[in-house]
């Protein structure tokens, strides 16, 4: 990877030479996270517009803390993202799925079988793993994926807000090393699930979703650093991203 950077929230942006990735880079202004700065907006289209390679928006799902439909439907529309790949959702993404059946920069995931779909964008390879979203009452029927992207050796796994038994069952199954697993924090939420992150194969361990101080309604900032400090010893490899724009690589 050339470049690793934490934009926000849930958004991730990794380069290589060819590829400039986004995932859930672009979120709605009526979520409850919080609205997203416009410095992060600008710095996005910014970077969209320089790349010289291919540039890609990728999703995890479409609830509104990862995914502004109208937002990324502009930039598909004024041709600065050479594919999106976003999981079909007729209600939430439903500019974006109309625009599919005439733009082939889109694709639509389907879903519905566990299993796994692959994309290789020039350097990039990216695996999307189907898994069931977090169990939260009223979100158990929600599409999630689990990112896979690959470039060389090195590997990183984005996880969204995949359900912790389909994430233990995936680090179970992919033995190859893991450069770094982006994780929200409510992975440490109990010991059991804690122990999925003790895993060989994983160098580096990143809780992100956290949102903003000042919008952080529901306690997650002071969650995760007090769950730090909890498995400080079992798991040093643990890193809480708690800036926007902060560089991983």
């Amino acid at each position: 990877m050339k470049e690793i950077k934490y934009l926000d929230n849930c958004g991730i942006l990794i380069a290589s030479e060819q590829t400039l990735l986004i995932i859930d880079g672009l979120r709605h202004e009526k979520n409850a996270f919080g609205a997203q700065s416009i410095r992060v907006r600008e710095y996005i289209e910014k970077r969209l517009k320089r790349f010289e390679g291919n540039c890609i928006m990728a999703f995890t799902h479409t609830h509104l803390d990862h995914f502004d439909d109208s937002a990324v439907y502009k930039l598909i529309k004024d041709d600065m993202v050479d594919k999106a790949i976003i999981p079909r959702d007729d209600e939430l993404a439903a500019q974006c799925v109309e625009e599919a059946a005439d733009n082939p920069k889109i694709t639509l995931l389907k879903g519905r079988t566990e299993g796994t779909v692959t994309f290789v964008i020039n350097d990039m390879t990216l695996r999307f793993f189907e898994t069931k979203h977090l169990k939260f009452e009223g979100y158990d029927h929600v599409l999630n994926y689990c990112i896979e992207i690959t470039v060389g050796q090195e590997r990183y796994l984005v996880a969204g807000d995949t359900d912790q038994e389909r994430l233990k069952k995936i680090l179970d199954q992919e033995r190859h090393r893991i450069d770094g697993i982006f994780v929200t924090p409510v992975i440490l939420g109990k010991p059991k699930w804690a122990e999925y992150l003790k895993n060989e194969s994983i160098r580096r361990i990143f809780i992100y979703h956290l949102p903003a101080a000042e919008d952080d309604r529901f306690g997650y900032r002071e969650f995760a650093i007090r769950q730090q400090k909890r498995y400080g010893r079992t798991l040093p490899n643990l890193n809480l991203l708690l800036n926007e724009m902060e560089v991983i690589k």
